[in-house]
């Protein structure tokens, strides 16, 4: 099955959650995502940033498996992280509110995964593909939480 494009949703604030994250963690923890992803994404060798230009950021990151590439991030204040990798890749990271107000975190894949080496070619179903990208997405909450009890953010 070819490559697909996918997003997903998870609540940043389920219940029972232990620390609730606000807006503004949220939305410091992907600020910090973006400039050093290596504290997000396992596998990481390395991330140098080329150009920091406050809404706007080039990187080049090394991957143990999916050897380099380059990523021009662009950041839209309190709502999108936007990814676009030399690979072929866009990842958007866009935070909204559902229905109920409660806060979500999205991530939009286009191209397939960018860590997996395959792009994500053995996910078969629309389910499978909904299952990897999410953990990504609880990844990245879970790890902006942490964050935030460390007080890093």
């Amino acid at each position: 099955m070819p490559v697909r494009n996918i997003a997903a949703t998870r609540p940043v604030n389920p219940p029972g959650v232990e620390l609730v994250l606000s807006e503004e963690k949220l939305w410091k923890g992907l600020e910090l995502k973006a400039r050093e992803p290596g504290l997000f994404v396992p596998g990481m060798k390395s991330c140098t940033v080329h150009k920091d230009e406050g809404n706007k950021v080039s990187r080049t990151i090394v991957l143990e498996k999916g050897g380099e590439m380059t990523e021009e991030v662009t950041i839209y204040d309190l709502t999108i992280v936007y990814f676009v990798s030399n690979k072929g890749h866009s990842v958007a990271n866009v935070v909204s509110y559902n229905e109920k107000d409660e806060l979500l975190l999205t991530f939009s894949i286009v191209g397939g995964i960018p860590v997996d080496p395959t792009g994500g070619a053995h996910l078969k179903t629309p389910a499978e593909w909904n299952q990897a990208a999410g953990k990504f997405v609880q990844a990245t909450i879970d790890r902006i939480r942490q964050l935030e009890k460390e007080g890093r953010l």
